[in-house]
C-alpha cells in the first residue's frame, strides 16, 4: 500500500501566551476508520521575564512662577509582572519641586506628579526624567515642564 503525506494549514490560528511554561496541544487526524488518530504535542513556551512600561502624560506642561501642575504616571506591566514601582523624578530647575501620590504603583496602576513652584522659580524648559524601578528593573520617560514668568497687574480691556 502506498502512503500519502498530508499536509494541513490553519490559517489565522494565533495564541498568545503571557506566561511561561510547558503546552500540549492535541492534534486530531482524520481519516478512514483505520488512519484515524490523537496525538499530543509538547511546547515550551518562553514568554520573556517579567517586565514593566511606565508613561506620563501629558508630555508637556507649563505653569507660572508660584503655581503648580500635575502630570499622571502610568505603568503596565508585561510577562506576567505584578510587583510595586518607586517612582522618582528629577530635572527640575530651581524653585520648583515634584512629589508623586502615591509614592508607588502596583500593577496597572496610576500616581499624579504634582509639581510645585515658587514665586522665584527659575523661569525656562526643563526636561523632567521618570524614572519607576523595582528590584533589577529600571525603566525611565521624559517630559518637558515650562516655567513662564509671574505677569505683572492684570488688566482689561473694554
Amino acid at each position: 500500500m502506498k502512503h500519502r503525506v498530508v499536509a494541513v494549514a490553519i490559517a489565522g490560528f494565533v495564541c498568545l501566551f503571557s506566561t511561561s511554561a510547558t503546552y500540549t496541544l492535541y492534534s486530531s487526524e482524520r481519516g478512514t476508520a483505520v488512519h484515524s488518530r490523537e496525538r499530543p504535542v509538547n511546547f515550551a513556551v518562553n514568554a520573556g521575564n517579567p517586565d514593566f512600561s511606565i508613561a506620563i502624560t501629558p508630555n508637556d506642561a507649563t505653569v507660572v512662577q508660584g503655581g503648580n501642575t500635575s502630570y499622571t504616571v502610568s505603568v503596565t506591566p508585561s510577562n506576567g509582572f505584578s510587583g510595586m514601582v518607586s517612582l522618582s523624578a528629577g530635572g527640575f530647575g530651581s524653585g520648583a519641586t515634584g512629589s508623586f501620590s502615591p509614592p508607588g504603583i502596583s500593577v496597572s496602576g496610576s500616581s499624579t506628579l504634582t509639581v510645585m513652584t515658587t514665586g522665584t522659580a527659575q523661569t525656562g524648559t526643563f526636561t523632567l526624567t521618570i524614572t519607576g524601578s523595582t528590584g533589577s528593573l529600571l525603566h525611565t520617560t521624559i517630559a518637558t515642564l515650562t516655567v513662564t514668568a509671574a505677569g505683572g497687574t492684570p488688566t482689561s480691556t473694554p
